[in-house]
């Protein structure tokens, strides 16, 4: 209970059996931050942790939850931006990240990042949205 998680990654199941408690390859490295199960109905509960990373639906599993997740953070940053600069104060530095090293996600993490600003109309700093249009 009073220990620090030392390892990243989502639970993965099929149909309600755990198959592997740290499952890196649902997500890409950038957002290791994500805690969370995955259960699938497609895989089978005979499937090995070897097998699980050589198979074609775990690029179509991962393809879409990081989809899903960063619809859900762009939403959040559109309706929720007090909400969004909170998520960003505490793991801006992943999407940062996820900029450098993710050269196919780049568009979509351009319109996450929030920089820093000492222009503002009302006076003081605050958190501006900058992305490459």
């Amino acid at each position: 209970m009073f220990y620090l998680r030392t390892d990243h990654g989502l639970k993965l199941y099929s149909r309600k059996v755990l198959i592997q408690d740290y499952c890196k390859d649902l997500l890409p490295n950038h957002l290791r931050f994500v805690e969370g199960v995955v259960d699938s109905e497609d895989l089978p509960l005979n499937i090995s942790r070897e097998t699980v990373q050589a198979t074609r639906l775990m690029e179509k599993m991962k393809s879409v939850l990081t989809r899903k997740l960063l619809d859900e953070l762009e939403r959040m940053s559109a309706e929720e931006p007090d909400q969004y600069r909170t998520f960003w104060e505490q793991f801006g530095v992943f999407i940062k990240e996820g900029v450098a090293t993710d050269p196919a996600g780049r568009d979509t993490l351009f319109k996450l990042l929030r920089f820093r600003t000492s222009h503002s109309g009302r006076g003081g700093p605050h958190l501006r949205i900058m992305w490459r249009g």
